[in-house]
């Protein structure tokens, strides 16, 4: 997988208002990221409002310069209250047993291995999702339009909006994580959690970086989110079975990667006020008019 320049990662999290660690971290995240991106980065002026759009587009990434360096232990009072709130972000097909997560309010990133192997581009299939409450969930028609055996992610849009969480492209090694899945279906809710932190940053030759937590099945597909601050880093793919069956986790900046290299046309369609109708990002005056 081609390699991003360090160079223009580091202009870009500078311009996104990252501090020094977490633009040394959003470089190592994006070093396997695709061509296509390295292309788009190139092609945009780093002073210019394209840049406070991709900030939008990704929900003010990154932490404000005053934050600490650590993370909130997730057995804290504040990293047990961050579950309720990234319960909104469980989504789970019809039969409540494979999941889902939101990038964006309309576009959903599972795996697309094991019991996902079978769906395929333009396949229509419902969701269960829990915006509205996390005690109570509505369903929602989606379609398959993206499929990426290789990172083993499948991409979905929705029919409808559906609320979408905050999106960070750094990491840090032993930051604390929440898991949402679906492993624990003897319980009341409809969501299972699972508490670590992340193990390694660097990706490995597929471009998946490690918790050090085991992924159940039931969490394939399930979102990992920042203990700290409650944004999307990763999204869980897959368990390591040769080291203890540690998650496998595939990072966001990695997910927009193949969006914007592969399906800028279904994200101009799902976010026309984010794009020009020629393509690439609009302008906040471009937006407004």
């Amino acid at each position: 997988m081609e390699q991003i320049d360090i160079t223009l990662v580091s202009d870009l999290a500078r311009a996104l208002n990252l501090d020094a660690a977490s633009e040394l971290n959003a470089a190592s995240a994006f070093t396997q990221a695709k061509p296509g991106l390295r292309a788009y980065i190139r092609g945009q002026s780093l002073q210019s409002k394209q840049v406070e759009l991709l900030t939008q587009l990704m929900q003010d990434v990154g932490r404000k310069r005053d934050q600490p360096g650590r993370g909130a232990p997730t057995g804290t009072a504040e990293g047990r209250a961050r579950i309720p709130v990234i319960a909104r972000y469980f989504i789970t097909d019809a039969k409540g047993a494979r999941c889902f997560t939101p990038l964006f309010n309309r576009i959903l990133a599972t795996y697309c291995h094991g019991s996902h192997s079978s769906l395929q581009v333009g396949q229509e299939i419902e969701v269960l999702v829990n915006d509205s409450t996390p005690e109570k969930q509505r369903r929602v028609k989606a379609r398959v339009f993206g499929l990426h055996k290789g990172l083993r992610v499948l991409f979905c849009s929705t029919a409808e909006p559906i609320d979408a969480p905050s999106l960070d492209i750094s990491v840090r090694a032993a930051e604390p994580y929440i898991i949402l899945g679906c492993s624990d279906m003897s319980q009341a809710e409809p969501f299972s959690t699972s508490h670590g932190s992340i193990s390694t940053t660097t990706p490995d030759i597929c471009g998946f970086i490690r918790g050090d937590t085991a992924a159940l099945s039931g969490e394939w597909g399930g979102g990992c989110f920042a203990a700290e601050t409650g944004k999307l880093v990763a999204m869980t793919v897959g368990a390591d079975t040769k080291h203890g069956d540690r998650a496998v986790l595939l990072l966001v900046s990695a997910l927009l990667a193949l969006l914007l290299d592969k399906h800028m046309e279904e994200m101009e369609e799902l976010m026309p006020d984010m794009f020009l109708s020629r393509g690439g990002f609009a302008t906040t005056d471009e937006q407004s008019s």
